[in-house]
């Protein structure tokens, strides 16, 4: 799957889900795909698997991240690793919509992380491969997340060593400091990008959104500034990444990132 980003979904806390899920279907363009247990699950619509997974709660968290592999091999040698290294994880068989098996576990900053196989491997892309009850202007998918870790080297180093993640770039403070990291799992620049924050309750940065183009990205900002939130930064072009990109926040305070073309 060259060139593909393979950040698979994310699972969020918010405040209140009436408003939350209000702001991403009527505004972001989002599909509901199912509910269970509380948990409302959303896609982008170009393929069959959720994106994001939103609950309530007492305030805004992260739940858990997910990085999709491409077959149960993979897997399998990921749960070996995990076992030789004597990190405590959970076996997942179908209890998310169209996850068909993963491994659930904890980063050493804690982040809850999951490697799953997802039922539509597809990767579509564009809008005549899309479901046909898809929203217009919706993102393309999910493309990345932003954490913000209390322990950013050792993730990066465990992200490495256990599921085969590549560290494209990392920013040092006093030299030798990581305070800063950019891993892939696919060929894109990053699928995850890591913050270090010393608070281990405070563990989301942000959600990224892909876009086709951006005429594209400059339509949903127009409907989320529209909406209420305003942008925290311009529309432009991140050195590291090579994406044009600007951020805003949603309902509970999440921030979302709004991206195309990123090498």
């Amino acid at each position: 799957m060259s060139g593909v980003s393979k950040a698979e979904h994310a699972h969020i806390v918010v405040e209140d889900i009436d408003d939350a899920l209000e702001f991403y279907t009527d505004v972001m363009g989002m599909l509901e795909m199912t509910r269970d247990d509380g948990v409302v699950y959303l896609m982008c619509g170009t393929d069959n698997n959720y994106d994001l997974a939103v609950e309530e709660g007492n305030e805004a968290s992260l739940g858990h991240v997910a990085v999709r592999v491409d077959t149960l091999e993979d897997l399998n040698d990921y749960e070996t690793r995990l076992e030789d290294r004597g990190a405590n994880f959970t076996r997942i068989n179908k209890e998310e919509p169209n996850v068909e098996v993963g491994l659930r576990f904890n980063l050493p900053s804690g982040i809850t992380f999951e490697a799953v196989l997802v039922g539509d491997n597809s990767y579509r892309r564009k809008a005549d491969t899309a479901r046909v009850d898809r929203r217009a202007g919706a993102p393309l998918d999910l493309h990345h997340i932003g954490l913000m870790p209390s322990d950013l080297k050792s993730d990066l180093e465990f992200l490495q060593e256990i599921l085969d993640f590549k560290i494209s770039d990392v920013g040092l403070v006093n030299n030798d400091e990581w305070n800063l990291g950019f891993t892939r799992y696919g060929d894109l620049h990053h699928d995850f990008s890591h913050i270090q924050d010393d608070d281990p309750d405070e563990t989301l940065h942000h959600i990224a959104w892909e876009m086709t183009d951006v005429g594209h990205l400059v339509s949903l900002v127009d409907r989320v500034t529209n909406y209420g939130p305003k942008l925290e930064t311009p529309i432009s072009r991140h050195t590291l990444g090579d994406n044009i990109a600007t951020y805003f926040r949603g309902p509970s305070n999440v921030r979302f990132e709004l991206e195309t073309q990123m090498s």
